[in-house]
């Protein structure tokens, strides 16, 4: 059985976008290196984006550590939050409310390399789409 372009109605064009960016992704940071790293960026972004305030920090690691989209242990997440915080892209410090809970702040430099990997994305969507954000 072969799939033709036509049959797939424009979303080779959307995994040729997706295949640029994970092209650069392979070939910059550290952080995409390792499968372990690229399912934490993924589940930072995820929690940032569902919160009201986006004052970029996650307010119990317990969010991170039962992510459905982080496909790790607990060991194995702690581990990437550990080689994360040596790279300079996250910050932990004890939490205001619960001193025995844990947040994580992301640092200039994962705030940085978010930014430049949306751009990266856009442009790869840019050259077969208009993105517009609703």
């Amino acid at each position: 059985m072969s799939v033709t372009n036509q049959g797939l109605d424009g979303s080779i064009d959307l995994l040729q976008a997706l295949a640029e960016v994970q092209m650069w992704e392979s070939l910059n940071p550290s952080i995409f290196q390792t499968v372990a790293g690229r399912q934490l960026y993924f589940g930072l972004i995820r929690h940032l984006s569902r919160q009201e305030d986006k004052d970029l920090a996650i307010e119990s690691m317990k969010e991170i550590y039962y992510d459905r989209g982080i496909n790790l242990t607990e060991r194995g997440v702690r581990l990437t939050i550990r080689s994360f915080e040596a790279d300079g892209v996250l910050q932990i410090e004890k939490a205001l409310k619960d001193r025995r809970s844990r947040r994580i702040f992301l640092t200039e430099k994962l705030q940085e390399q978010m930014t430049l990997h949306a751009l990266v994305m856009k442009k790869a969507m840019e050259k077969n789409f208009l993105v517009i954000k609703k």
